[in-house]
């Protein structure tokens, strides 16, 4: 089970992604940027191409299929109904908990957003719990689960397409650069292309005459 502590080789990527969410260490276009500037010298989005590519911009570019604010409603809803505690309020209650508590504006700087995702506070975590009103032992894991399953939603619906995106054009530009080539040529190719009759025959003549 993907939210215990055992390891398993079939959950190990969503592990690693989800570790990756939290720390924000996933290998965006911004962070590649930093890490090797000669070979990412663009951090701008490849999808949008309007914004560098951040952590952030990850979960909310224009180009994603879906929003992180439905994932998160759908996510709570299937968790309710699998509960059998599913309301319209609960979910509109559990989704402003979960939305006030990972998105988080710099003041400072108002252009500059963050979405942290894996943690909540204690006092958040209690809030679900009594709006969720799950009866016995299973009512303490409901946040647990509502952070992983939308973890996972954002790694099927939205990191896993972008990665696609991105190795599909890498894969063009491969191919444009190989295109570009000087086409290589052997040197009996050479040979035969440079051939001038007439200067061989001066050549031999010369070589008589000498």
């Amino acid at each position: 089970m993907p939210t215990k502590r055992e390891t398993n080789p079939k959950y190990s990527k969503l592990k690693a992604f989800k570790i990756k969410l939290l720390l924000e260490e996933l290998p965006t276009m911004d962070v590649l940027h930093v890490r090797d500037f000669a070979k990412y010298s663009n951090p701008t989005c490849m999808r949008c191409k309007e914004a560098t590519e951040t952590y952030y911009h990850i979960l909310t570019c224009q180009e994603n299929t879906t929003s992180l604010r439905h994932l998160l409603t759908n996510v709570i809803t299937k968790i309710l109904k699998k509960y059998q505690t599913y309301s319209e309020a609960k979910v509109t209650q559990i989704t402003r908990i979960f939305t006030n508590n990972i998105s988080i504006s710099d003041p400072q700087n108002p252009t500059i957003n963050r979405v942290t995702l894996g943690i909540l506070p204690s006092l958040a975590t209690r809030e679900i719990n009594r709006t969720a009103a799950v009866k016995g032992k299973k009512q303490t894991q409901i946040p647990q689960l509502i952070l992983h399953y939308i973890a996972k939603e954002i790694h099927e619906k939205i990191w896993k397409p972008r990665c696609a995106y991105k190795y599909t054009n890498n894969t063009r530009c491969e191919q444009k650069d190989e295109d570009r080539e000087i086409p290589t040529q052997s040197t009996a190719q050479m040979i035969s292309q440079n051939y001038n009759p007439q200067t061989s025959e001066n050549n031999k003549l010369l070589k008589i005459e000498k």
